[in-house]
């Protein structure tokens, strides 16, 4: 489903059949059940604008569909977020775009209040438990130690990290604070498949983080899952999630920031796992950041080493 070639179409093709059949699809629970999981397919796929409606909202609310609500959430919000900040970059990346950045800001306020209300909806029981524990407060000493949220269930654990890198995409300010899930990458590779993974999320993150203790944290995580032989998590590579986060580390230890990491032109998410692993054959990708001794903005192309 990742790769499916294609999908774009065929999303179309099925907003449209619900479109045309709204009434009659909400008219059951399984209907309901059915636009829920379309909707988060439709998010771990299409790169396009993914606002819900208020109808397609409400039927999620009504199946108790957390995840769809939160991904659709983080979705739009990553890409509204995407837009304000190429509205800063050189070489008129402004005027190719509709948006601007004030009407970004209303935007992402608009997807932070759907947010508060997500949260503000969770039941005691899926709130990350309170890590007050002995172990933890030994190890706090070390000022290497990022205390983690604890939950009930890997899923529950997801729901949440989306939560919180919405939270982050929706930030107007460089993401200063920092918090990780301690997550099972064996249960991540076994349960993310079907939707956006971890490593993807994280890679998101540190554009947004100054941290550099969490982003080296971040790198050294992603290339934890060298040991396990594992190519991808969440249905995307690791590999390139790992290399976004090297040279996003680089430049920041360079004193420089990084806003955006892009491919030079636009393949249309690949050609599909038909032939091979990867479906994306790229050596070069593109940076949007603010020199540190200048403070003037660059779009700059690199070389990458992706395997």
């Amino acid at each position: 489903m990742g790769k499916f070639a294609g999908f774009r179409c065929h999303a179309q093709g099925v907003d449209t059949f619900i479109r045309a059949h709204f009434h009659t699809i909400v008219a059951s629970h399984l209907g309901c059940e059915l636009t829920a999981a379309w909707i988060m397919a439709r998010n771990h796929n299409c790169q396009s604008g993914l606002p819900l409606s208020p109808e397609i909202a409400n039927i999620l609310q009504s199946v108790n569909a957390r995840r769809a609500r939160v991904t659709s959430i983080l979705c739009e919000s990553y890409r509204i977020s995407s837009i304000a900040l190429l509205q800063l970059a050189p070489y008129g990346a402004r005027q190719s775009l509709h948006s601007s950045v004030e009407q970004c800001l209303a935007s992402l306020q608009t997807e932070s209040s759907k947010l508060d209300d997500w949260h503000s909806a969770l039941p005691q029981s899926e709130l990350p438990i309170d890590p007050s524990f002995a172990s933890f407060q030994a190890a706090s000493h070390s000022q290497e130690f990022i205390r983690p949220l604890l939950f009930t269930s890997h899923l529950l654990a997801m729901n949440y990290a989306y939560y919180l890198s919405g939270r982050i995409m929706q930030c107007t300010a460089l993401f200063h604070p920092h918090s990780h899930l301690r997550l099972d990458r064996q249960t991540c590779l076994r349960e993310n498949v079907y939707s956006i993974g971890i490593s993807s999320l994280l890679a998101c993150c540190v554009l947004r983080c100054h941290e550099m203790t969490f982003i080296k944290w971040v790198e050294n995580w992603l290339r934890g899952w060298r040991e396990l032989d594992t190519l991808e998590e969440g249905s995307f590579p690791i590999a390139q999630a790992l290399e976004v986060t090297r040279l996003v580390r680089e430049e920041k230890d360079a004193g420089n920031e990084v806003y955006a990491v892009a491919l030079p032109e636009d393949d249309g998410g690949g050609g599909g796992k038909f032939t091979s692993y990867c479906s994306q054959q790229f050596d070069r990708l593109v940076l949007v950041g603010r020199r540190s001794d200048t403070g003037r903005l660059y779009s700059e192309m690199v070389p990458v080493w992706i395997g």
